[in-house]
C-alpha cells in the first residue's frame, strides 16, 4: 500500500486555508513549527503520528479526513465525511439534505443491482 504524503500535505492546506489560518497558527496550535507545516503541505516531509494528531486537533477534524486519500474507504469514513459536510449547514440546509439522502436512500433500495 502506497501512502500519498502529497495528497496529506494538500488536503492540511486547503483545511488550514479554509480555517482562515496562516502555516504560522496553525504550528503554534499544533506545536510545531511553520517549516515543519510547509514541508507537510509541499509533501517534503512525512508528519509523525503525533504531528498527524496535533494536526487533527488543531484543524478539528479526525486524523482519517487527513488521511483520506491513503484509506480504504469504510462506513466510518463516509458517515465522517457526511458530518463534515452538514458541519457549517444552517439548521434548514441540514434538514433538506438529510430529507433528500432519506428518499434517495429509500428510492435506490428499491432497485435491485446485479
Amino acid at each position: 500500500m502506497d501512502i500519498d504524503y502529497e495528497s496529506i500535505g494538500l488536503r492540511i492546506r486547503r483545511l488550514r486555508e479554509k480555517n482562515g489560518l496562516s502555516q504560522e497558527m496553525l504550528a503554534e496550535f499544533a506545536d510545531t513549527t511553520q517549516v515543519c507545516i510547509s514541508n507537510i503541505e509541499n509533501g517534503k516531509r512525512i508528519a509523525s503520528l503525533k504531528t498527524l494528531i496535533s494536526l487533527a486537533n488543531a484543524l478539528r477534524v479526525t486524523p482519517d479526513t487527513l488521511l483520506a486519500e491513503s484509506l480504504t474507504r469504510t462506513n466510518h469514513h463516509y458517515i465522517t465525511e457526511g458530518m463534515n459536510l452538514l458541519a457549517d449547514c444552517t439548521k434548514e440546509e441540514a434538514e433538506i439534505i438529510i430529507s433528500t439522502v432519506k428518499t434517495l436512500k429509500h428510492t435506490l433500495q428499491g432497485f435491485s443491482i446485479t
